[in-house]
């Protein structure tokens, strides 16, 4: 994947990471799609064990990965659940644009890499025949999920990251996904 979108970047960057991430990362291609200069992390290792810390655990996790904790808040507790509405709201745009969450992917469906993945893919479909209902898919997504959370994602992140490039990438998601939200079809 040498020609990759900025969609694909960020939920390369926000799934588990793997020699791809390593090999984007060193091969600059987040310097240059993003025009900004990626922090290079020693090894693959130092990105897992971060990973882990902020978005699976063991223990407390510090920046749950999911919309549904975003978006879906009990007065008590401050914070949603894993697996509320929203995550029923993304599965059902994802079988809508004829999709389903890889067999590999072991994880809920309104995580922030399978929701950036989704945004890709809506983007690489806008260029097909069927181009402006993909691109219309793309934003009513932002609009619907991602333009409500990813900020605070991103934010919390900020706060908790010990690791310079999770900080890095959230500040690009939240920059990616504020711009497109200002967009409309038309402009």
């Amino acid at each position: 994947m040498s020609n990759q979108s900025r969609y694909e970047l960020l939920a390369l960057a926000l799934s588990y990471p793997h020699p791809e991430l390593v090999a984007a990362i060193e091969q600059g291609r987040y310097d240059k799609e993003f025009g900004q200069t990626a922090p290079l992390p020693v090894n693959l290792e130092e990105l897992e064990v971060e990973y882990c810390r902020l978005f699976v655990g063991p223990g407390h996790v510090e920046v749950p990965p999911y919309e549904s904790v975003y978006r879906e808040h009990d007065i008590k507790m401050q914070k949603g659940l894993v697996m509320g509405p929203p995550a029923a709201a993304v599965s059902k745009m994802y079988q809508e644009a004829g999709l389903q969450l890889a067999r590999g992917f072991h994880d809920m469906p309104d995580h922030i890499a399978a929701e950036t993945w989704f945004l890709a893919y809506l983007e690489a479909m806008s260029n097909s025949a069927d181009g402006l209902d993909f691109l219309q898919r793309k934003q009513q997504f932002i609009h619907r999920h991602l333009g409500h959370w990813a900020a605070a994602f991103a934010e919390a992140v900020q706060r908790a990251s010990r690791h310079a490039w999770y900080i890095y990438v959230s500040k690009l998601l939240a920059e990616t996904i504020e711009a497109e939200a200002g967009r409309t079809l038309y402009s």
